[in-house]
């Protein structure tokens, strides 16, 4: 005949009744430190009972049946509660999560930022860069709490994440090409310039030795000029003092040809004098 030890079948109804109070006490509890100590102690207490029940007999069958469902009941409510608050600090990671990913996205620059200068552009790279700060911070803070999440939240978060890194990645690849565009065209307007610099430094050389060369014909023809005054005066004088009409009408011929040479010379100086006053004109003016 087995024998019946009141006391272990107490013990393991006593151990029932603390089970009970502690998951009772859970709503109570409001401190997460508290919150995982209280959790580990309600386990540690139901693997005891568990384990109690296959020593443990009771007087009678039903009192043991009576005994277990009640165990059963508490431990089913003890995973409830476990799943409940599990999904609840899930929710409440996720929502922290999302808070903080708000304004992270640049889905709202990706129009018109073809259009943009280096100015509007580095200043919106600055935030992108700050962004990516920030959103590799979420990263480490998700990768420190993910382990209180439930699968489907961790998915939505990896999810969204991964969406913002996206459109990040979105905006280098537009801001490259932009840039390049920038560039490229500031190098081609550098191009344009120095070309016409070119342009105008060999017109400005041009000009200035067309000055020169224009006062060398000057000084020359006013020498020729003297020459054929000198020239004129001696014919003058020879036919003043002529000594026959055959002589002074020579002479009086050379004369007129002298006198026609001292025309178109006179006439080239003015032109060669206008020629280097507009020169020297331009020169003062030039840009």
């Amino acid at each position: 005949m087995s024998a019946f030890f009141p006391e272990d079948y107490e013990k393991l109804d006593s151990k029932i009744a603390e089970l009970q109070e502690e998951l009772d006490g859970l709503k109570y509890t409001l401190l997460t430190s508290h919150v995982s100590q209280t959790w580990d102690t309600i386990f540690d207490l139901m693997k005891q009972i568990q384990d109690d029940f296959r020593t443990v007999k009771y007087p009678k069958r039903q009192s043991r049946e009576d005994a277990w469902q009640r165990f059963f009941q508490l431990r089913q409510d003890a995973y409830d509660k476990r799943n409940e608050r599990f999904e609840r600090v899930s929710r409440e990671r996720k929502d922290e999560i999302f808070d903080m990913m708000k304004h992270l996205e640049y889905w709202r620059l990706r129009e018109g930022l073809r259009e943009m200068f280096f100015t509007e552009l580095n200043t919106i790279r600055i935030e992108v860069i700050e962004n990516g700060r920030k959103l590799n911070e979420v990263g480490k803070y998700f990768s420190s709490v993910k382990h209180q999440m439930t699968a489907d939240d961790k998915v939505e978060v990896f999810t969204r994440i991964k969406e913002i890194r996206e459109s990040h990645d979105d905006f280098w690849e537009v801001y490259k090409d932009r840039s390049r565009e920038l560039n490229e065209a500031k190098d081609e307007r550098k191009r344009d310039y120095e070309e016409r610099r070119e342009r105008s430094e060999r017109a400005k050389d041009s000009l200035v030795e067309n000055i020169e060369n224009n006062r060398e014909k000057l000084e020359k023809a006013e020498q020729a000029l003297a020459k054929q005054e000198s020239h004129k005066d001696d014919l003058e004088d020879k036919i003043r003092n002529a000594y026959s009409d055959s002589y002074r009408e020579r002479h009086e011929g050379w004369l007129e040809e002298c006198e026609n040479t001292i025309s178109d010379i006179e006439s080239r100086i003015d032109r060669l004098k206008d020629w280097i006053r507009e020169g020297e004109d331009k020169l003062r003016n030039w840009k």
